[in-house]
């Protein structure tokens, strides 16, 4: 299941990707959708679809945000570090 905020006729909306298509979800944006809706009823509530909508910022309020840093081999290698056994994970707060 593909989530989204969208563009469309001048607003955003929250969006589920179905084949092809954005149909719309009952939220002005993703992030007050995930506020208020389990994901496992997300399919079910898919409305019209979105002709020509186009993705916007996906979570314009985002409560947390995890990071995961040391994740690309090449570039821990481009910077002559040791590969770690796992990546590193850290927070980013939405305030910041």
């Amino acid at each position: 299941m593909k989530l989204a905020t969208v563009a469309h006729g001048g607003r955003t909306t929250a969006a589920v990707l179905d084949g092809d298509r954005w149909r719309a979800l009952p939220a002005d944006d993703l992030s007050a959708l995930l506020a208020t809706t389990a994901t496992g009823r997300v399919p079910d509530l898919a409305g019209a679809e979105l002709p020509g909508a186009t993705c916007v910022l996906p979570l314009p309020s985002p409560r947390k945000v995890v990071c995961c840093g040391l994740n690309y081999a090449d570039h821990i290698t481009e910077m002559g570090r040791e590969l770690p056994a796992h990546p590193t994970l850290f927070a980013k707060f939405a305030d910041t």
